[in-house]
């Protein structure tokens, strides 16, 4: 039988026991199940299920992620391309119109001659692809299903086409309209599978698989894992066994061959340690209630959550169907901002990176420079801290401080000047030189545009946080730093913030929280605008910062 409770690791890193949790040690190798056709059922078939080790480091980007980003830039280069053919064929077919009353490329991009103009060509053929789900990889399996879809979306964008054309009182004629959407389904469909084919044929430096974990032992699990390694083309990638009822001696009718990663109550050191990206539920005497507790956990670190239909009923209000090849998945949504909102601020903190990128890439250079000349030791600062849900990632500053400032930092705790978590001071003789300057002009926080490229943070969100640092908190005692930190794991950290424009080191911890949860909660487009143009006279005048 299931345990009554277990160990549960929160996203700060700290274990809370459930009631009547026994200590579940996880095993290396292989382990024992009993009862009927799960976890707690009869043994795996023999089926040779070994995983595919973690990367030594963390991939920049994921397949499927790779693949969506393709598909983009190939439908924004469709767009002009079929405009432009269909431009080209008009001017053949009337070519004595066209010499009386001749229409430029200009005309049919920017002034609605044909064809609606470009800027609103654009967003209906992105709209359209985007509801009918054209964006999604799991839906590439082979150049025939490509097609088909394509034809179904150039369907749906002609139709488009036709109501703008309508609505806007453009004289776009059938025939360039028909053009259209016939060299539309052309190009689309020639760079849709290009896509594919080309994601799929080669590795690609820094882009992996979608690790995918299954809680589970029993025959269904076996399956599962067995289809996941058979769509590795698609981008998925098995990585082993989550279970609770794990032995010290291996059983050798479970063929697990190291697969088994741990216990449910590990699940944020299974995710951090083998890089876990999806989990799939195939338990099928998992409880209800433990589902939802655990699709929480993993939702606030960022994982995705599916389960084998039919095992029992509904366990969330937010579920849709996922389809892995022809793999069907009950998947839980993940409580957050919606995709449009999550998608506009990303492409908000990628234009001004890449539009500012002209003006800060030499001031680094120099900056960096001047930290290598100034002391010896690295040019960046590489600390680990909590991201999104708890999950670590790499976080980069310009080295500010000597070498072992992290050990020296116990004999200045007396010294703090801050509360709560944070540690300030005003003369640390840690910083070196150099450090005074870029620390004071925020110079040295440069680095982590890096990360907002990878997606590790926003330009705009809750600072974050040292792991050590979340080692010491206790959630239990203040419930507010719960509720805080409980929020704050349903969004990235962010370079700057609401407590960076309203003072800084001047404000304690319990401002910085209360700042934290108001901006979560009530986050816009136009927030972020303002805090961003706040941040720069707060920078510029050097006001709170030591």
């Amino acid at each position: 039988m299931r345990s009554a409770g277990r160990v549960q690791e929160t996203g700060g890193g700290r274990a809370r026991r459930l009631p009547n949790a026994p200590a579940i040690p996880a095993v290396n190798g292989a382990a024992a199940a009993n009862g009927a056709g799960s976890a707690h059922g009869s043994a795996v078939p023999p089926v040779p299920l070994a995983p595919q080790p973690p990367p030594a480091t963390a991939p920049l980007v994921l397949i499927a992620n790779l693949s969506r980003n393709l598909m983009y830039l190939a439908d924004l280069a469709a767009v002009f391309v079929t405009a432009w053919v269909t431009w080209l064929h008009w001017h053949w077919l009337n070519a004595q119109q066209a010499a009386v009353a001749p229409i430029s490329l200009g005309d049919v991009f920017l002034h609605g001659a044909l064809l609606p103009p470009i800027f609103i060509l654009v967003p209906i053929w992105f709209g359209v692809f985007e509801w009918m789900g054209l964006y999604d990889p799991h839906n590439n399996i082979s150049t025939p299903k490509i097609l088909q879809a394509m034809t179904k979306g150039i369907v749906g964008v002609v139709i488009g086409v036709i109501v703008a054309s309508f609505v806007l009182d453009i004289g776009a004629s059938r025939l360039s309209v028909g053009l259209f959407g016939l060299y539309g389904l052309l190009t689309a469909g020639v760079l849709r599978v290009s896509v594919f084919l080309s994601v799929q044929s080669k590795p690609w430096r820094g882009v992996a698989a979608t690790r995918v974990a299954v809680v589970g032992l029993g025959g269904e699990a076996a399956s599962l894992a067995g289809k996941v390694r058979v769509y590795r083309r698609l981008g998925y990638e098995f990585a082993g066994f989550i279970d609770d009822h794990l032995t010290g001696e291996p059983d050798p009718s479970i063929p697990t061959q190291g697969a088994i990663l741990g216990p449910v109550g590990q699940i944020q050191r299974i995710v951090n340690d083998h890089q876990i990206h999806h989990v799939v539920i195939t338990d099928n005497a998992f409880p209800r209630a433990e589902a939802m507790e655990l699709a929480r956990t993993l939702d606030r670190m960022g994982v995705a959550v599916s389960k084998v239909p039919y095992l029992w009923g509904t366990v969330a209000s937010q579920m849709r169907v996922l389809r892995i090849g022809d793999l069907d998945l009950i998947h839980f949504r993940r409580v957050s901002y919606t995709r449009v909102a999550e998608r506009l601020k990303r492409a908000f903190d990628v234009t001004l990176v890449l539009l500012a990128a002209p003006l800060l890439i030499p001031l680094m250079l120099a900056v960096a420079l001047a930290v290598k000349l100034d002391s010896p030791g690295p040019i960046f600062f590489v600390d680990r801290r909590y991201g999104r849900g708890g999950r670590a990632f790499n976080f980069f500053k310009f080295r500010s401080m000597v070498v072992g400032a992290a050990e020296l930092r116990e004999k200045l705790e007396a010294s703090n000047e801050s509360d709560g978590l944070l540690f300030k001071m005003k003369d640390d003789p840690r910083i070196t030189r150099v450090g005074h300057f870029i620390r004071k002009t925020s110079l040295d926080e440069l680095p982590q545009l890096i990360n907002v490229l990878l997606g590790d943070m926003n330009l705009v969100g809750p600072r974050p946080l040292p792991v050590r640092d979340f080692v010491k908190m206790d959630l239990d005692a203040r419930p507010e730093w719960e509720y805080w930190f409980e929020q704050r794991c349903h969004v990235k950290p962010g370079i700057t913030c609401l407590w960076q424009v309203m003072g800084r080191s001047d404000l304690g911890f319990d401002r910085m929280v209360e700042l934290d949860i108001y901006y979560i909660e009530n986050w816009s487009l136009w927030m972020d605008l303002q805090i961003v143009l706040k941040t720069l006279p707060v920078v510029l005048f050097s006001k709170g910062a030591r």
